[in-house]
């Protein structure tokens, strides 16, 4: 289960404790709560089903072409062949976000 406290989310496991290097700020696992009935996973009313072969295609074409595959996604043309599909936008990566964010006050951020 790829979970933990703050920037340590996506990492292999669950992080259940983690210290930062002078081990002045510290998260700790506090417990587990067990809801009964609650289901917090809920499939969109879209949702295709398809197979592992189409969804290996579909893979393939979005690294091979990821604005295309996602431009046919949105256009709703096959999104297992990803071709014929030109981006009519432009992805704007954090570079583009950084003048004008404005700074936070954070302990766990390095400064810059």
């Amino acid at each position: 289960m790829p979970s933990g406290p703050w920037k340590l989310q996506g990492l292999p496991g669950l992080i259940l404790e983690a210290y930062d290097v002078k081990q002045t700020i510290g998260f700790s696992f506090a417990s587990f709560t067990n809801i009964k009935g609650a289901n917090y996973i809920v499939m969109p009313a879209n949702t295709k089903k398809v197979s592992s072969i189409e969804f290996a295609q579909m893979k393939e074409s979005l690294l091979r072409n990821p604005s295309g595959y996602i431009s046919s996604v949105i256009n709703g043309a096959d999104a297992a062949s990803g071709s014929g599909a030109s981006s009519s936008f432009q992805l704007k990566g954090p570079e583009n976000r950084a003048k004008t964010a404005k700074k936070i006050n954070n302990p766990l951020e390095p400064e810059q």
